[in-house]
């Protein structure tokens, strides 16, 4: 079951910046461009401390099957309560978090895929404006 997942609605053109994981949390930075201002603006998707049960990031460029995406392609957030990504991550970790409600969240940019399993929300952040 695909949800509805778009925390920036104003914003298009999204362009991957930085992923850190460190002491302070879990962060995906990102760039795009807003109409309404004019300008690009950096974003921040943040999750809690807790952080994400499983993450990783690809250059799009090696996803050449059509099924790697979990919904509309066109979509550059989305998100999920199944895909076989859960389900690969529930038989590596011997089902231990199997009554856990992981949510698979998908980042598309033109570039590149960002897909993180997590049982809580992400925080999505405004940040400075950039000069274009």
């Amino acid at each position: 079951m695909d949800l509805s997942w778009n925390p920036f609605p104003e914003y298009r053109d999204f362009s991957f910046q930085a992923i850190h994981d460190d002491s302070e949390g879990f962060r995906i930075l990102l760039e795009a461009y807003c109409d309404k201002i004019s300008n690009k603006q950096a974003l921040r998707v943040r999750f809690p401390l807790a952080g994400p049960m499983y993450y990783h990031r690809v250059d799009e460029g090696f996803l050449l099957s059509p099924e790697s995406t979990i919904g509309n392609p066109a979509a550059t957030f989305q998100q999920t309560k199944a895909s076989d990504l859960i389900e690969r991550f529930h038989m590596f970790s011997c089902n231990i978090y199997r009554e856990s409600s992981i949510v698979h969240y998908c980042i598309y940019t033109a570039n590149e895929c960002i897909e993180v399993l997590s049982e809580f929300e992400p925080v999505c952040e405004y940040l400075s404006r950039l000069k274009t």
